[in-house]
């Protein structure tokens, strides 16, 4: 999903508009999650993960704006986003909504409301684990020899309750059988307090 095609300029404009005209209040969060940084680190995980004709969980998705269409690409047979923000389910039935019936947006805190993730699927994504409390307990109950993709970050803003300061410190949250693939990326990030560098944390393995 590289921003060339016209469905993908279609889902883009059907979010701008959206938010420009009815909530505006979002922009700076549709901002972040359709930047750069973002894609990076959702092509990440899609280049690595084999998912034809597999079902994938992902947690914190926000509006899905590229896990959504880059799990259809890579022929995944079912993409359900988890996410506790009601208006995230809105926005994200109406960009994502060519990719149905193989698409669901299901709303919980999964802090709290583990017992209502789903197990059916094969692989389980959250690639803002800054975003929840660590994700051990949840992957335990519902992700048993499935493989996960687990990523967050040591970045201090609001909304950022779980600092990830290291790689180890993500394992240990996350408490995988088996790491298949580990690895750091940096970013800038600038707001009122400033511009400044952070490290996002990636491991992919077996629960």
């Amino acid at each position: 999903m590289y921003m060339i095609e016209p469905e993908d300029i279609e889902r883009f404009t059907r979010l701008n508009d959206t938010v420009q005209w009815h909530k505006p209040w979002l922009y700076d969060s549709v901002k972040e999650q359709t930047n750069k940084t973002e894609y990076i680190i959702q092509k990440y995980w899609a280049s690595k993960v084999d998912m034809i004709n597999k079902s994938v969980a992902i947690f914190n998705s926000g509006f899905g704006f590229y896990s959504v269409p880059f799990c259809s690409e890579k022929a995944a047979k079912y993409v359900r986003l988890y996410d506790m923000d009601p208006t995230t389910k809105e926005i994200s039935w109406n960009i994502n909504g060519r990719y149905k019936p193989n698409f669901d947006h299901k709303l919980l805190n999964i802090t709290f409301d583990y017992e209502d993730v789903l197990d059916d699927a094969h692989i389980y994504i959250n690639t803002s684990c800054e975003h929840s409390y660590p994700m051990h307990t949840l992957l335990e109950a519902r992700a048993k020899d499935k493989l996960c993709v687990m990523s967050g970050n040591n970045l201090t803003k609001r909304g950022h309750i779980n600092l990830i300061n290291s790689i180890e410190e993500l394992k240990e949250q996350c408490q995988l059988s088996k790491i298949i693939n580990e690895d750091v990326m940096e970013f800038e990030y600038e707001d009122e307090l400033g511009k400044r560098t952070y490290q996002q944390f990636f491991i992919i393995g077996i629960k």
